[in-house]
């Protein structure tokens, strides 16, 4: 609040003043919007996708599926910066690895990163 406004006491610029964002309760959704055509298939809700006929599907020009899963040298990065914040932390990533290479990748990366 404080840089919003200047030395004379008047607000920097136009526009609104800080306020808390409350979503609404449901969230607001429009039945009626078209989904954006030409984007890869797996931007599309599987279940919505499936019940489209031939037509609809043409017309929604789905592109090839994107691979949206993080880098191994993302996660190498992360690990190793959680294992220098906490050790606890690294072990709790590893007991929560979804399968078993992502067990042995951790587990590579923190014998590689240890002094």
């Amino acid at each position: 609040m404080s840089l919003r406004f200047g030395p004379d006491g008047k607000p920097n610029g136009p526009g609104r003043f800080p306020h808390l964002r409350i979503k609404p309760t449901p969230p607001r959704v429009d039945p009626h919007a078209k989904a954006p055509p030409g984007l890869p298939k797996n931007f599309y809700d599987n279940d919505w996708y499936q019940s489209l006929d031939q037509i609809e599907r043409r017309k929604l020009d789905a592109q090839e599926a994107v691979d949206l899963s993080f880098p191994k040298m993302i996660i190498w990065s992360v690990l190793h910066l959680s294992i220098h914040i906490a050790s606890n932390q690294a072990s709790s990533v590893l007991q929560n690895a979804s399968n078993m290479s992502d067990c042995k990748l951790i587990a590579r990366c923190h014998l590689e990163i240890q002094p």
